[in-house]
């Protein structure tokens, strides 16, 4: 009974330290995953603003059509002062979807925003939110891989925690 114990005395800190190391390792490289995710839409959406400041005329942009509850690639809508739609290469059910005009509020305060945005149920997108001097720019793109991606990092994590922990357990009893 003793040696029962002492066996849980030690196996009680170390499962926690697992848990804890693993738990860290899964936020660090969940918020890795999520933190790139936006990068190409930063450098869009700054290119786009330098474009736009310097007089480039939003007619013009000639980016494709994007179905959002389809396609991965990234998209472009435009809004003036107003927070009027004056382009968009986004679609949505034939539509250009609504941003709540909060988050572009918020872009007045800050000069940028980047929001996670679910316009319907299964669209999760990454977006970049920046101000140009007639408006605001809002480059996003789907979540769906990187979410696969933190899916598939849950499982290996999990899976990972499980095996140390048996195998922390397996070499007290071995003790």
């Amino acid at each position: 009974m003793k040696n029962k114990s002492l066996l849980v005395r030690l196996f009680l800190p170390l499962f926690v330290m697992i848990f804890c190391f693993f738990g860290a390792m899964h936020l660090l490289i969940q918020q890795n995953y999520r933190q790139n995710a936006n990068d190409p839409q930063i450098q869009i959406a700054y290119d786009l603003q330098n474009s736009l400041d310097n007089g480039f005329d939003p007619k013009n942009l000639n980016y494709p059509r994007i179905d959002l509850s389809k396609s991965l690639s990234t998209f472009i809508i435009i809004y003036d002062n107003n927070l009027k739609v004056i382009y968009s290469s986004a679609i949505l059910n034939g539509n250009t979807p609504n941003l709540p005009t909060s988050v572009l509020y918020s872009v007045d305060q800050n000069n940028e925003d980047r929001i996670t945005w679910q316009p319907e149920s299964g669209v999760r997108i990454a977006t970049e939110i920046i101000k140009y001097k007639n408006g605001y720019i809002l480059v996003g793109r789907s979540l769906k891989l990187i979410e696969e991606r933190e899916n598939q990092l849950t499982l290996d994590i999990l899976v990972g925690f499980i095996g140390t922990a048996i195998l922390t357990g397996a070499s007290l009893l071995l003790v």
